[in-house]
C-alpha cells in the first residue's frame, strides 16, 4: 500500500509535467533534492577532530536534521539546489505510526514555501499535540516556474523531552564564570552535554556528566574574562532503527536541546 502512495505522488508530478508539453514550456524536472541526514552535534569528536562546531559562522547549526533550542521543533536541511528557475517547494512529514497505520494519507504537506534560496526549514508542529518520543520523517518536493517537480529522499529524527534549565537564570550577571553552577531537570536522555559559547558562537567549554543523576555542575573551564556568553544543555538518546519504511530501514537519532540563556560577566 505504501509503495502505491509514493507511486501516486510521483505519477501526479509526472502528469503535471506532461500537461505542459502542449504549451511549449520547459518539461525538464528539477534535479533531485538531497536531504541532509543528522551529521552530528556541536561538541562531538568526528574523524579525530574534537569539539566540532556546526555553527560555521551562521545563525543556526548546519548539521542536517536536528532539534533546535527554541521550542519543540525539528530543523531539516537539504543540499543547495542548483536549478536557477525554482519557484516553490512543499514540505512533507509523517510519523512511523502514521505509516504503520496503513493510512492512505500518511504523508501530510505541512507547508508550501516560496523558494528564495533557503536550504532549511523549521517544523513548528502547529496543531500537533504529541511531538516527543515519535519517529518523524520528512521529504520535500521542489517545483520550477514551469510546474515541473521532483521529490527528495527522506530523513528522520526523534525528539526527546527538553532539559529544563533551573540555573543560571536568564541573563545572569556574575563577576566570573567560576561563580556559575549549571542545573537542570533530568529528562529521558541517556547523556547530557553542557555547551558554553562566546558571542561569536565559538565553543569555549563543554562538559558531559558521567552519571545521569548528576544534574548540577560547577563551571570548570578557563576564566574567559568579561563579556556575554551563551549556554545550553543538549540531551541525547540511544541510536535505534525504524520499522521498514517503503522497504528501507532508517537509523533514528534521538535528541533535544534546552533553551539558550545568556551569562554576562562584568
Amino acid at each position: 500500500m505504501k509503495n502505491i502512495i509514493f507511486i501516486l505522488i510521483i505519477t501526479t508530478a509526472f502528469l503535471g509535467c506532461v500537461g505542459k508539453e502542449s504549451l511549449g514550456i520547459d518539461k525538464l524536472p528539477p534535479k533531485k533534492p538531497n536531504m541532509i541526514q543528522h551529521l552530528g552535534d556541536s561538541g562531538d569528536t568526528i574523524n579525530e577532530v574534537t569539539n566540532v562546531n556546526f555553527y560555521n559562522n551562521t545563525e543556526f547549526e548546519e548539521n542536517g536534521i536536528d532539534a533546535v533550542p527554541d521550542g519543540n521543533k525539528i530543523k531539516i536541511e537539504w543540499e543547495h539546489l542548483l536549478d536557477t528557475d525554482l519557484d516553490y517547494l512543499k514540505v512533507y512529514r509523517f510519523s512511523e505510526a502514521d505509516y504503520l497505520a496503513d493510512n492512505l494519507e500518511f504523508a501530510s504537506i505541512i507547508d508550501t514555501v516560496d523558494y528564495t534560496g533557503q536550504d532549511y526549514y523549521r517544523d513548528d508542529f502547529l496543531g500537533v499535540n504529541s511531538i516527543t518520543h515519535k519517529n518523524w520523517f520528512y521529504f520535500i518536493e521542489i517545483f520550477d516556474k514551469s510546474g515541473n517537480s521532483t521529490l527528495s529522499d527522506t530523513v528522520c529524527y526523534r525528539l526527546l523531552e527538553k532539559p529544563l534549565i533551573i540555573s543560571p537564570a536568564e541573563i545572569s550577571e556574575v563577576n566570573s564564570l567560576n561563580d556559575i553552577f549549571f542545573e537542570w531537570t533530568d529528562s529521558d536522555a541517556q547523556q547530557y552535554r553542557i555547551l558554553l559559547f562566546n558571542s561569536d558562537r565559538e565553543i569555549l567549554w563543554q562538559y558531559e556528566p558521567l552519571a545521569l543523576e548528576e544534574t548540577q555542575i560547577a563551571y570548570s573551564g578557563s576564566d574567559c574574562g568579561s563579556g556575554d556568553y551563551i549556554f545550553r544543555i543538549d540531551a541525547f538518546g540511544h541510536l535505534t532503527s525504524s520499522s521498514p519504511i517503503n522497504g528501507k530501514t532508517y537509523p533514528i537519532i534521538a535528541g533535544a536541546e534546552s533553551e539558550e540563556r545568556v551569562i554576562i560577566v562584568e
